[in-house]
């Protein structure tokens, strides 16, 4: 089901220049939902508020996902960019150590 997405993260993982994008990309994205997702969440609970709490069934039930979901995909966004964010220090840290596995004396053959 989720194949394409799955085989378009993995090929942009491990490109080095791509995963900096999606860096980027991610980092704005997860900044401005969350803004958004905060907002949300004030307009829900003050329409609660305001209501009087006594207006319940679907329309609660409807707020309550309505609220929830932008939250869920700050938290999806954000374990993306974490994982790429680990990546990108990975493969610094794989480098480092490999330029200086190469320049340690004893080495050059």
């Amino acid at each position: 089901m989720f194949n394409k997405e799955d085989q378009r993260f993995d090929d942009m993982s491990a490109d080095p220049i791509r995963r900096q994008q999606a860096i980027v990309a991610l980092s704005s994205r997860r900044a401005i939902l969350f803004w958004c997702a905060v907002g949300i969440t004030l307009c829900s609970l003050a329409s609660f508020l305001i209501s009087g709490r006594n207006s319940g069934g679907v329309g609660a039930a409807l707020g309550l996902v309505v609220t929830v979901l932008p939250w869920i995909l700050v938290s999806k966004i954000d374990s993306d960019l974490k994982l790429l964010r680990g990546l990108e220090r990975f493969s610094r840290d794989r480098d480092h150590a490999t330029q200086a596995e190469q320049g340690a004396p004893g080495n050059a053959g």
